[in-house]
């Protein structure tokens, strides 16, 4: 059998009330950081990455990431992608898959140089397609109350989307220049005893040849205009002018 003591069961009901009563000061004198460390995420995202023109990724110091709390995890899926080595040295691998040619003899004794940087280029926007899949399926993971993933959606998109939808639009152009320079160049190889640099051109010995040699430099200067649009197009993207 079972006793209960009346007398004991009031004290004990008492003490349970009081207990429970207690409940909401205790928390706002030990408080439920959450919201302060969500607000200082937010204001950080807001601005210094949103509000500012262009694209910048802030190094977040040691009094920030206590501030966010577990928030700071969040930004680590940001830095994590535009931190990945490959991806810091996107735009030098593009400058230098065209090396300078001041010449059409340029083109021709360098023409190992611009294969593989346009080796070099594909290998790199390949490493970012990867890159930034699993960054977005990280990002998609996120636990986020709709005011934060606002803004941290907006800064993500800044940092991470724009800048990548950027350099996908110019990176194919790149591609083209270098499969018509390549063209162009181990036509004028494989042709060597027909065409010869005179002056800044290349001079054919025979009609035929000589259009062939035409038609493949035109296609290549035909992609000047658009890669010159593009870069102009993602240099306001990273820049803000």
């Amino acid at each position: 059998m079972i006793a209960f003591n009346r007398r004991g069961a009031g004290i004990s009901f008492g003490l349970a009330a009081l207990a429970l009563l207690a409940c909401p000061f205790l928390l706002a004198a030990c408080g439920d950081v959450e919201p302060e460390q969500r607000k200082a995420f937010m204001a950080f995202l807001q601005t210094r990455v949103v509000d500012r023109p262009g694209v910048h990724v802030p190094v977040a110091n040691d009094e920030d990431i206590k501030s966010f709390g577990p928030y700071a995890a969040h930004y680590k899926v940001i830095t994590d992608f535009v931190g990945n080595s490959q991806l810091m040295a996107m735009n030098k691998t593009m400058n230098d898959a065209l090396p300078t040619l001041r010449s059409f003899q340029d083109l021709i004794d360098k023409r190992a140089a611009v294969r593989l940087g346009g080796e070099r280029l594909r290998e790199t926007i390949k490493a970012a397609d990867a890159k930034l899949a699993e960054t977005e399926k990280a990002h998609a993971a996120l636990k986020q109350s709709d005011d934060l993933k606002a803004v941290f959606d907006a800064a993500f998109d800044k940092i991470v989307t724009k800048p990548m939808q950027g350099f996908r639009e110019t990176t194919p152009i790149a591609l083209d220049i270098i499969d018509a320079a390549l063209k162009l160049a181990d036509y004028m190889v494989a042709h060597s005893d027909k065409v010869k640099i005179v002056g800044t051109s290349p001079q054919a010995t025979d009609r035929k040849t000589q259009e062939e040699v035409n038609a493949l430099a035109n296609a290549l200067n035909a992609n000047a205009p658009r890669m010159n649009e593009a870069q102009r197009r993602l240099r306001i993207l990273l820049q803000g002018s």
